[in-house]
């Protein structure tokens, strides 16, 4: 319960942006992006950045524990960058996770200044 109620602390204090699966127009809008939320059978995420970074992409439970992660750095597309991740829905313990509301973390560093972009945005997957 102590771990949870400090990601919770954490993830209130960093902005937040939720897609409705809609890709922005003009892509000026940054964070991340899920389609199809909520998910049936995978999930596709897009993380935007303004500038050129490493990503690493955490999602975690209602307990805080994390079911999956994945690094990756961005590419230029139109006027951000963007890294595309798949995940199937299944968690660290090889099984299919539950229908539930989960958390998307999206931790992006630049290499070259350091400056480091902090994004959040909740998955619902159904049965």
């Amino acid at each position: 319960m102590k771990k949870f109620l400090i990601f919770l602390t954490l993830s209130l204090s960093l902005p937040i942006f939720a897609a409705d699966g809609d890709l922005p127009k003009n892509r000026d809008e940054f964070g991340i992006l899920i389609y199809e939320n909520p998910a049936n059978y995978k999930a596709e995420f897009e993380v935007l950045t303004p500038e050129a970074t490493d990503i690493k992409v955490l999602i975690y439970d209602n307990q805080g524990n994390v079911l999956f992660s994945q690094n990756g750095s961005t590419q230029r597309i139109a006027n951000a960058n963007s890294l595309k991740i798949d995940w199937d829905l299944v968690g660290r313990n090889g099984r299919r996770v539950a229908a539930a509301t989960y958390i998307v973390q999206a931790t992006a560093k630049n290499a070259n200044t350091g400056k480091i972009y902090q994004y959040f945005a909740q998955l619902g997957v159904r049965k």
